[in-house]
Parts: structure tokens; C-alpha cells; sequence
């Protein structure tokens, strides 16, 4: 039998925290695609100033301009990011927060294989809202965290299938764009709606299963996105009010907001109940 991809250690003390930090090939692929994305980007724009009138070059600079702001923030987001593992609990630090779990309220370790060679895992709390998910390719550390967690906690990581697999997140990446090519280039209303309709069912389908704290960073990342888009958009083609508005309709920033406001109202409806005296 093969054995675990964890690393079990020889002892349940630590003397220092095991620190969970961005591997460096999870920087070398964000910082990559920087790199392809801004002399695309800087194309797109001597184009659209050889031909300023051209709808297809307002758009095509927009959007690259929306994908070099989101690149630029997840690099952000992996120079901050890290996992502290320690006697006590772990600690996990996001772009937009830090959360603290003591070993007690950890109640579940979840492990699949994304591909051949990847191994991802799930922390579940004990109010069963999972904490996180973690890549063996864009963390470092990352053997010997989960193995000092299931030491400590005394939980054996359960195998589960792949929440997606790696050719449905690179055909759901491909298939966005063209459904928002083709609400965006066709003037059918019946098109549009369709395209509409096949950016939140990929959306969905492509962050159903992150965690809350994975989830608002993602909102972060559309909302930036969507924002630079409307704008470089609006300073490309001096859009009217009208045309504005309809982007930021079938924009990502709906998802962003809509979601979040819904979250809160959810928590704080939920806490709302179980304060002592409420009512049932």
C-alpha cells in the first residue's frame, strides 16, 4: 500500500510553529501569467489607437485590463497568505482576514488528487464551514502541516473524489470568455440572456465548493476585475450611461456583492437567534 501524503512527525510538541507559506511554483504561475498578460494587454491598446472606433479593440483592452488587475491582486494575496501550525491550533492568514482554530474545533481533514502528481486537502470545522483548501502545488510545507494536524487532532484524513477535476476547471476558464463574447459582441437580446445565463452557472459550478474565506477573496478578485473593466471600458469608448450600467449588469461584481450581502444577512440572522432570550 502506498503510503499517506502526509508526514506524520515524531512528536506532538513543537518548539516553533510549522509555517505554511506559497510554494514557489505557486508564484511562478501567477507571476507568468502577468507576464503573457500585460504585452497582450499593450497590443490590444496600440490596436485600439490605430483603430479607436473599433468595438472588438474597446472591449479586448477592457478585459485585459480587468485580468492584469486580477492577476496583479492574486500575487497580492499569495505574498500574504499563510498557515501557522502549532501545539495550540493553527492559525490560517488570507488576503482579507486571519482566522484561529484551536485543535478541538477541527473536525475533519479531507484529501483527493486533483491529477496525478497534485494532492489537495479540505479543513473542515466543527460548525461545519470548511476553513480551507490547500494544494500541494502552490503551498510549501505542506506534507509535514497536515501530518503534525493529524497527529495532534487524532484524525485520519478521509479520501473523497476530486470536488473538480482538472479538465473541467481549464474547460469552465476556457468556456466563460466565449459566453461573454457572446452577450458582448451579438445585439440578440435572446443571445445575451444566454450568455448571461452560462457565465453564473459556470461561476457556480467553478466556486461551489470553496470555503467562505477562499470565497471572498474570489468576490475580491471579480469585484477588482469588473470594476477595471467598466472603467477602462468607459475611458476607451466614452460608453454611455446606459451601456455603463448594462455592463456592470452582467459584470462578475453582481456575484461579488449579491453573495456577500447574503452571507451576512444569513450570519447575522443566525446569531441573532442563538443569543439568549430570542426569539424561537
Amino acid at each position: 500500500m502506498a503510503p499517506p501524503p502526509w508526514l506524520r512527525p515524531d512528536s506532538v510538541f513543537l518548539g516553533a510553529p510549522i509555517v505554511i507559506r506559497t510554494a514557489r511554483r505557486g508564484y511562478f504561475h501567477w507571476a507568468a501569467g502577468l507576464t503573457i498578460a500585460l504585452p497582450i494587454t499593450w497590443w490590444f491598446w496600440g490596436m485600439w489607437s490605430i483603430l479607436p472606433g473599433e468595438q472588438v479593440m474597446q472591449i479586448a483592452v477592457s478585459l485585459m485590463a480587468g485580468v492584469d488587475v486580477w492577476l496583479a491582486a492574486r500575487i497580492a494575496e499569495l505574498l500574504v497568505r499563510r498557515v501557522a501550525v502549532d501545539f495550540s491550533g493553527l492559525s490560517y492568514r488570507s488576503l482579507l482576514r486571519t482566522v484561529t482554530l484551536r485543535w478541538d474545533e477541527l473536525e475533519r481533514i479531507e484529501w483527493w488528487r486533483p491529477s496525478r502528481w497534485r494532492v489537495s486537502y479540505r479543513l473542515w470545522a466543527g460548525d461545519r464551514r470548511p476553513l480551507a483548501t490547500l494544494g500541494d502545488d502552490t503551498w510549501s510545507h505542506l506534507p509535514e502541516g497536515i501530518g503534525y494536524a493529524v497527529a495532534r487532532r487524532g484524525l485520519e484524513p478521509v479520501l473523497i473524489a476530486p470536488p473538480l477535476t482538472e479538465f473541467v476547471q481549464v474547460a469552465i476558464l476556457i468556456l466563460m470568455p466565449l459566453a461573454v463574447a457572446l452577450f458582448a459582441f451579438l445585439p440578440s437580446d435572446v443571445i445575451r440572456i444566454a450568455g448571461f445565463l452560462l457565465v453564473r452557472i459556470f461561476w457556480t459550478a467553478l466556486v461551489r465548493h470553496y470555503s467562505r474565506y477562499e470565497l471572498r477573496t474570489v468576490q475580491l478578485y471579480m469585484l477588482l476585475l469588473s470594476v477595471s473593466v467598466i472603467l477602462t471600458l468607459k475611458l476607451v469608448s466614452g460608453a454611455s450611461f446606459q451601456a455603463t450600467l448594462l455592463w456592470w449588469l452582467y459584470s462578475p461584481a453582481i456575484e461579488a456583492v449579491v453573495s456577500f450581502l447574503v452571507v451576512e444577512l444569513l450570519r447575522g440572522w443566525n446569531s441573532r437567534k442563538r443569543l439568549p432570550g430570542s426569539a424561537a
